[in-house]
């Protein structure tokens, strides 16, 4: 019987497994999250490619990281005095734009731009027409 290839199974997958998650959904790059967790980035890569469940929990943390970003964006500007200088507004709204900009990376199916394509033309149906490039040669 032939040896098993590879490595043997972590021990402790799922301990492993949830700090990573928490890690993204709490806004970490997916590299500092593996590096919190313990784990190697190509070990999360396998087991994104390898375990369709693992994928879809890995959708969701990111998808609830764009919410913490969107959240942030909005608070940071919330929680400017009253009397807050133009410095303060300017970094404020830097800081928001950068935290819109990860809510739309991380969370691209509530805050990215919708992107529709009109497949009609005026409200008729597309017609559309083959010509073979041999038909178009003439006899001469």
């Amino acid at each position: 019987m032939p040896k098993p290839r590879g490595r043997p199974p972590r021990a402790d997958r799922d301990d492993v497994i949830s700090a990573f998650l928490d890690g993204v959904a709490d806004g970490l790059t997916t590299r500092r999250a593996c590096s919190q967790a313990n784990v190697p980035w190509r070990t999360i890569c396998g087991w994104l490619t390898q375990d369709p469940e693992f994928a879809a929990r890995y959708a969701r943390a990111r998808e609830d990281a764009g919410h913490m970003w969107a959240d942030k964006a909005v608070s940071i500007l919330d929680d400017l005095p009253d009397e807050a200088t133009k410095e303060q507004i300017q970094t404020a709204r830097a800081r928001a734009d950068i935290y819109k900009w990860r809510a739309v990376v991380q969370g691209r199916r509530d805050y990215g731009e919708k992107q529709q394509v009109d497949v009609t033309s005026g409200g008729e149906p597309l017609v559309v027409q083959f010509v073979h490039e041999g038909a178009r040669r003439t006899a001469g």
